[in-house]
């Protein structure tokens, strides 16, 4: 996403496959904050995907209960290598996927207005 001050060196720019600019309007600024530029994509990434909204009560968003540390601080609690054998065999398996699988996140952002 680079820096707000002087965007992405020519090291970063060199290794992107693309780039996706932020429509700005009026006269008052040249850039966003990088973390509200990264939230303007991300939300426009999960309205290309059709994430569904999560559920609300009231004002709020409801999320889950935060499960209860079952380890020390500091401490792993699964072995890295089983989590990626277990991420590895999710994604190999086609019931589990419902959407279309993105093969460009440029063409993605590029279906929905943003060039």
């Amino acid at each position: 996403m680079g820096n707000e001050g002087d965007g992405m060196t020519a090291t970063q720019k060199e290794i992107c496959d693309g780039f996706v600019y932020i429509r700005q309007y009026g006269p008052g600024t040249a850039s966003l904050n990088v973390a509200v530029a990264a939230s303007i994509v991300m939300h426009h990434f999960g309205l290309w995907a059709r994430y569904a909204e999560r559920d609300r009560e009231g004002e709020k968003y409801v999320v889950a209960a935060r499960s209860l540390r079952r380890h020390a601080r500091g401490v792993v609690g699964m072995d890295p290598d089983a989590v990626h054998a277990s991420r590895a065999a999710a994604a190999k398996d086609p019931e589990d996927d419902e959407s279309e699988e993105l093969e460009d996140v440029g063409e993605a952002l590029a279906a929905i207005g943003w060039s």
